[in-house]
């Protein structure tokens, strides 16, 4: 249902945490799953991903490092928002999500959350790629960002049969998934994903590629 974000976390490895009983629980067109140690945090569940925001509804989740956590808290502390964990994407998906409310009250465009993510990126700094989920244009919509220097990795591709797209910081995961690899998320870049729709793409930020050869071979 477009307005409900079923939410499933657990700790542990994939197949001790989540199974084909909790995939099949779970309904819409998009899903963000996560796998990661923290690397902010000590590793309880209130700190695994995805996050999700109640106004006007947005999971999100990311691989990376913030490095202004601080301002960001104290950023959102004027705005008196209480973060609930230590993970520092929960303040990223705080700040976007604002930010699209400022645009507008309700049923929020494509363009819009374009304007709002290019805002967001102007008030985060750290490398990363992200992912999130919401209802634009009154669509289930899933975006794409990676950070301007694209220090982290983000690749997209094609599942089979035309069955939709994948996102992922690892190519393996399209492997996996037997989807066509497509590329890769341009530094500063965002793509928008809709069922049977061809993927929107819009540059938010200039391109300044600060690439590193370890995020290539780890991931």
């Amino acid at each position: 249902h477009k307005k409900q974000f079923p939410l499933i976390k657990r700790l542990g490895l994939v197949h001790q945490a989540f199974g084909p009983d909790e995939i099949g629980q779970l309904p819409g067109r998009i899903g963000i799953g996560h796998v990661r140690y923290p690397t902010v945090g000590v590793g309880v569940l209130r700190d695994a991903q995805p996050f999700f925001y109640r106004q006007p509804g947005v999971l999100m989740a990311h691989n990376g490092n913030m490095t202004n956590v601080r301002e960001m808290q104290e950023e959102l502390d004027e705005e008196s928002v209480h973060l609930m964990s230590c993970c520092d994407v929960e303040p990223v998906l705080c700040i976007f999500a604002l930010e699209l409310m400022k645009i507008r009250r309700r049923n929020h465009r494509l363009e819009d959350a374009v304007q709002a993510m290019d805002a967001t990126l102007g008030r985060i700094q750290g490398a990363y790629s992200l992912v999130a989920a919401l209802v634009l244009d009154g669509k289930e919509t899933l975006l794409a960002v990676r950070d301007p220097k694209g220090i982290r990795p983000a690749v997209w591709g094609e599942l089979p049969q035309g069955q939709g797209y994948a996102v992922a910081s690892e190519s393996v995961a399209l492997d996996v998934l037997n989807a066509q690899g497509r590329g890769d998320v341009a530094p500063g870049e965002l793509l928008a994903f809709r069922h049977g729709q061809a993927p929107v793409r819009h540059q938010l930020t200039e391109p300044d590629p600060h690439h590193c050869v370890f995020e290539y071979i780890y991931f």
